[in-house]
């Protein structure tokens, strides 16, 4: 009898310590220094498996924690990372301040993509190569006879500068970009005029 009344003790004890551990629970806010609320900052509990991030109005819950004092951290981007003790069953306040650390540079790279002429939001005139040929356009200074508001002038020395509807410059330093299979010609010293095998006019 008293084993079995022993049993019974225990298994009520472990019981009540489950159900105290599922009750354990820690609440709280995350502001900044001018005490607007924080979303989004993420709370974890270390040594442990728990893990949240903060609501709209920068509040937390968790829940289910165990007994004792705990290690939280608090971390969000463009914040410096806090490390606050707590216990359970109690609210906390956190106050991240903000820091200066900055994201590296980021690199973008893109590639042209084929597109029907019809389908872009722009005004674009398009030569083939049999048409270089049977209007017998030599060089770009040719092109301004049969592309609208395209002009090209020769200063004397045998290289063109170009000007689309009036923009144009009177240096060697193109005002209008010009990219023979995809690599812009900077200057009028690497700029090649002749039209002599090409494919396509752009």
């Amino acid at each position: 009898m008293n084993k079995i009344l022993s049993l019974i003790g225990l298994c009520l004890l472990i019981c009540f310590a489950v159900n105290a551990q599922q009750n354990n629970k820690i609440l709280g806010t995350v502001t900044d220094s001018k005490n607007v609320a924080i979303a989004g900052v993420t709370v974890e509990v270390l040594n442990s498996n728990l893990s949240l991030a903060t609501n709209s109005s920068g509040a937390f819950e968790i829940n289910n924690i165990p007994a004792g004092k705990l290690k939280l951290k608090f971390r969000a981007l463009g914040y410096a990372t806090a490390i606050v003790y707590a216990r359970a069953s109690e609210k906390i306040g956190v106050i991240l301040h903000e820091t200066n650390q900055r994201l590296d540079d980021v690199t973008v790279s893109a590639q042209k993509t084929e597109q029907n002429v019809k389908d872009l939001p722009m005004s674009i005139s398009v030569l083939s190569a049999a048409k270089v040929q049977d209007y017998r356009l030599l060089n770009t200074k040719d092109l301004s006879a049969v592309i609208p508001n395209l002009y090209s002038s020769n200063p004397g020395d045998g290289r063109n500068v170009t000007s689309i509807r009036g923009i144009g410059t009177t240096s060697y330093d193109p005002a209008i970009a010009t990219y023979v299979d995809g690599v812009n010609q900077f200057s009028l010293d690497t700029y090649i005029a002749s039209l002599f095998d090409v494919e396509r006019i752009e």
